[in-house]
């Protein structure tokens, strides 16, 4: 009895402190300009790209982001901001940095300030992500351009997802 009781309670304190996830997936273009200041050693690049955006909760829009990366002897240390626009006109504006030995793909990202709608409920949560380029092309003058897919996820506590699940705009 006392086990079946003992039990009973972890499982309620386990719903009350486990957390949901969301999960997002992007594709789109970019455009990078390479800036080489020491070959072999140290170089910047100045990022755009433009994707669609699609949550698991039925959640779509569009995005677009800048940054830089810089890599300087074997550590790239990167920072990009993006705005998120929702189908329904509600902004998130998110920011990814980094700094790890290059070749990692894997950047985390935090929602800001300035966010609206159910994105407001993200703020400050830190979430993680993953990107794979597809068929970058080398242009001229050290400029590149291609296609990637992203994929990312947020663990947040349960009720912070069923708002941001269940949020209605108003009129």
């Amino acid at each position: 009895m006392k086990s079946t009781i003992l039990s009973f309670l972890f499982i309620i304190f386990s719903k009350l402190v486990s957390g949901g996830i969301l999960k997002m997936e992007s594709s789109g273009y970019y455009k990078s300009k390479f800036y080489t200041l020491v070959p072999e050693k140290s170089y910047y690049v100045v990022n755009s790209n433009k994707s669609i955006v699609s949550f698991d909760i039925g959640v779509y829009g569009s995005s677009e982001c800048h940054g830089v990366i810089d890599a300087i002897n074997g550590t790239s240390s990167h920072n990009y901001l993006c705005k998120f626009t929702e189908q329904n006109g509600d902004i998130s504006f998110s920011q990814f940095k980094k700094t790890v030995e290059m070749g990692n793909r894997v950047i985390t990202f935090t929602t800001l300030e300035g966010s609206t709608g159910r994105w407001k409920e993200l703020i400050g949560f830190k979430c993680i992500g993953a990107t794979s380029i597809i068929d970058q092309k080398k242009l001229e003058d050290n400029n590149y351009e291609g296609k990637f897919i992203w994929s990312g996820k947020c663990d947040i506590p349960d009720t912070v997802l069923e708002k941001v699940k269940n949020y209605k705009k108003s009129q």
